[in-house]
């Protein structure tokens, strides 16, 4: 802003002198200055704008693997406690539970939009409070299904919408706080469902119901609440066939 208003200087300088040649060729070679700087300045502030992006992107990817592992050391030793004490029947349960995870993780590693991928992986790793469980029926790359809305939209729409649940109070202080987000494809739309586990005070239940239909505004799609007492809504996002 400083180095566009020097501009003026050489404008004055113009304005004043008869012989307006020099100073022209002066304002003229003063604005091209004005144009290098300012383009060098931008490209600048970009290059630290994605550097401090790429480096946030890093640390939320290193914190995440390392919430993982810590997870599945977990389970490696409950997995192995009931090898030791030769409980059969908890152990197959446990197996089971383990496997039915790798699948759903599997499929959310498939859903071809890397920022909406990173966010679910990493929720648990940043977000104690409320505990988020994605759901597919089947392996779904969003980026093939030609929806009537870009990638990016959809994953920060989606990213709102899962964070709007997290500011339901709490009715009790052992309150276990679920979300639960399916994906279905049908035919011509893509189906997001929200599911929260548990009760919701009915002024709450406004609330959540005025932002979840507020975020949508504007956007291809609708979002429905198919059960009008619970915190249960469906955004159908249409497909182009």
């Amino acid at each position: 802003m400083i180095a566009a208003g020097s501009a003026v200087i050489p404008l004055l300088i113009v304005i004043v002198y008869d012989r307006p040649l020099w100073p022209a060729m002066l304002f003229a070679v003063w604005i091209g200055a004005i144009a290098w700087y300012s383009v060098r300045t931008v490209r600048k502030e970009q290059k630290e704008l994605m550097k401090r992006s790429l480096l946030a992107a890093h640390i939320t990817a290193i914190h995440t693997l390392n919430h993982h592992r810590h997870d599945w050391m977990n389970e490696l030793q409950i997995v192995y406690g009931y090898i030791q004490l030769k409980k059969h029947d908890q152990l197959l349960q446990s197996v089971g539970k383990i496997k039915e995870r790798m699948a759903q993780e599997s499929k959310i590693s498939k859903l071809g939009i890397p920022s909406l991928v990173l966010y679910f992986h990493s929720f648990r790793t940043f977000n104690a409070d409320m505990q988020l469980d994605v759901r597919l029926d089947e392996e779904i790359d969003l980026t093939d299904l030609r929806m009537a809305i870009d990638a990016e939209t959809l994953s920060h729409t989606i990213q709102e919408t899962v964070r709007i649940f997290q500011y339901i109070p709490r009715q009790t202080y052992d309150d276990e706080r679920v979300l639960q987000v399916m994906f279905q494809k049908r035919p011509g739309e893509l189906r997001v469902a929200y599911r929260w586990e548990g009760e919701v005070p009915s002024d709450a239940l406004d609330d959540v119901r005025q932002k979840m239909k507020s975020i949508v505004q504007g956007k291809p799609g609708k979002m429905e609440q198919p059960d009008s007492g619970r915190a249960s809504f469906e955004w159908s996002v249409p497909c182009v066939t």
